[in-house]
């Protein structure tokens, strides 16, 4: 029988050994609460964290479910008027797109180069759901393309290109692409050094070059408007097909591409400065800086409540910046000096923007917030701004470009213009006070930039574009039914990278090289020669007279 003393002692360490479960229990519970809240405090806006409110900034109303990861966009839903056309057609597309979509989540190699072993293109298909949002209207209209359709209008282009008389823009550009080679049909561009489609154009040489592109014909619109409104009928205005274009606004139908501004030259640049720690995010000053031209033109938008925005707000930042509240939160001015009669902000004209001196991209990065703002179009500056690493500050648009479907609002950016015309303030006040989310905000729109939108990723979207493009044309014409296609193969384009549009030129060897593409169509005659090289030239022309 165990003695009294002992049963006591016992019983005595049990009860020690509860009393220390419990309070070990009690201190976890403590910690893993402590731990959440930090957790809170340090997540993303749109994750986990909470996004400014400009009306409670100290109690901020919970966040929207976070965005899921990147995916496809869902096709849009079409009016009764748009299914008008051929049905199968358009469920054919949508099967088709959905098997693409499906092919690429399963992890199927696709390189940019044909027969290439990594994922290179896959990687990217974050960028696709856009595309197939595009195409979706003209699958469900049942829109065909053929070499008679598109002879009218390569002709049509050619005789009204300049002269603004019709949707035909200053840029317009058709390209055939026959036995996988890239031409563009009506000839040659006019030498204007900052034209927008150069980047384009040798996006289009450098992809030729390493894949074999589908025959197809389609028209390349670089202005900055779209081209093809929706009618009322849901039927598409002329020129009735699909048209390329880098930018559009609600209410058209063009397909986006990308343009003719790219992040790759910021990106380079910010990686070397980053290396050399020369704006590290500690020193970055804690304002909102933007400079641009002040070139706009007025938006009619509203906000998410209906209530009416400015319409430009290039005006409308810089006028704010110069009020009590502003000064201090924002650095926006033009780099013009500005008396705007437009805009309600500015008095109508009675006041005066405060012009200042312009910035090199890559220098935006001494400040941990840049202000994004459309111009007479789409920002296309957008891309470049996320390249640098800071926290961008987008307000709402009615403009997209190709990307903006794989944008997500508090992981690439900061929405603006959603709560109140001024909430540019309460939204920096916030990013002030969550220094770690605006640095990984900024940090998530650098990798999306320049992971997805540098030259590698164009190319892979030009590829899925053009055939999926492809699937919609009957037939593609010939090079004797198109007798001014002109190898774009030919074009030495060589252009000045810099912060504004390439400043790009082009001569043109006509040596019987293969090596230098498909040899000049009968009817080119070239002047002023290059010199010191044999066989080139900086003009070809196309003399009908001589075509025979």
């Amino acid at each position: 029988m165990r003695p009294r003393g002992a049963t006591l002692t016992v019983g005595r360490a049990i009860a020690s050994l509860a009393l220390v479960a419990l309070y070990t229990d009690a201190v976890f519970r403590v910690a893993s609460k402590l731990l959440a809240l930090r957790e809170q405090d340090d997540a993303i806006p749109g994750e986990t964290g909470v996004p400014p409110s400009p009306r409670a900034e100290s109690r901020p109303p919970p966040p929207p479910p976070p965005p899921p990861s990147p995916s496809p966009a869902p096709l849009p839903t079409l009016t009764a008027a748009q299914v008008r056309g051929d049905a199968a057609a358009s469920s054919a597309a949508v099967a088709a797109a959905a098997a693409d979509e499906l092919e690429a989540s399963a992890g199927s190699p696709e390189s940019v180069e044909d027969n290439g072993p990594s994922d290179e293109c896959g990687a990217h298909r974050l960028l696709y759901g856009n595309m197939d949002q595009d195409l979706a209207p003209w699958h469900a209209l049942g829109v065909r393309v053929d070499a008679a359709k598109m002879g009218k209008l390569v002709e049509f282009v050619r005789v009204h290109r300049g002269r603004w008389d019709s949707w035909v823009s200053d840029t317009m550009t058709p390209i055939l692409v026959r036995d996988g080679e890239v031409y563009l049909s009506a000839g040659p561009p006019t030498k204007d050094p900052t034209n927008y489609f150069w980047t384009v154009l040798r996006d289009l040489q450098t992809l030729s070059r390493k894949v074999r592109l589908p025959d197809v014909e389609f028209l390349l619109n670089m202005a900055d408007k779209p081209i093809v409104r929706a009618e009322k009928s849901g039927r598409p205005s002329a020129p009735g097909v699909p048209v390329f274009s880098y930018c559009k606004r609600d209410g058209f139908l063009d397909v986006l591409v990308p343009g003719y501004y790219s992040p790759d030259r910021v990106c380079g640049l910010v990686k070397a400065d980053e290396a050399a720690a020369t704006h590290p995010w500690a020193r970055r000053r804690e304002v909102a800086f933007a400079r641009y031209t002040h070139f706009c033109a007025a938006q009619q938008q509203s906000d998410v409540h209906g209530r009416a925005l400015p319409p430009c707000a290039r005006s409308y930042f810089a006028a704010l910046g110069a009020t009590a509240d502003g000064a201090a939160l924002l650095d926006v001015r033009p780099t013009n000096t500005v008396n705007d009669t437009t805009d309600p902000s500015l008095e109508y004209g009675r006041l005066l923007l405060r012009n200042g001196t312009g910035l090199p991209l890559a220098a935006h990065a001494r400040y941990k917030y840049l202000l994004d703002t459309d111009g007479f179009s789409a920002a296309y500056k957008l891309q470049q701004l996320l390249a640098v690493g800071s926290a961008v500050l987008h307000p709402a648009s009615t403009w997209r470009a190709y990307f903006y479907g794989a944008l997500r609002p508090y992981v690439h950016f900061v929405p603006l213009w959603h709560a109140a015309r001024d909430d540019v303030l309460p939204a920096v006040r916030w990013l002030k006070r969550h220094d770690r989310q605006a640095r990984r905000i900024g940090a998530a729109g650098q990798r999306l930039a320049c992971s997805h939108l540098t030259q590698p990723a164009r190319l892979c979207y030009w590829r899925r574009l053009l055939r999926a493009y492809a699937a919609m044309t009957d037939d593609v014409a010939t090079l004797a039914q198109r007798p001014r296609a002109f190898p774009l193969a030919r074009l030495n384009i060589m252009c000045r990278e810099r912060d504004a549009p390439n400043v790009c030129y082009y001569n043109i060897p006509t040596l019987p090289d293969a090596k230098l593409g498909p040899p000049l169509p009968k009817g080119y005659v070239c002047q002023k020669p290059v010199p010191g090289l044999k066989g080139w030239y900086e003009e070809c022309w196309y003399d009908e007279g001589k075509a025979g």
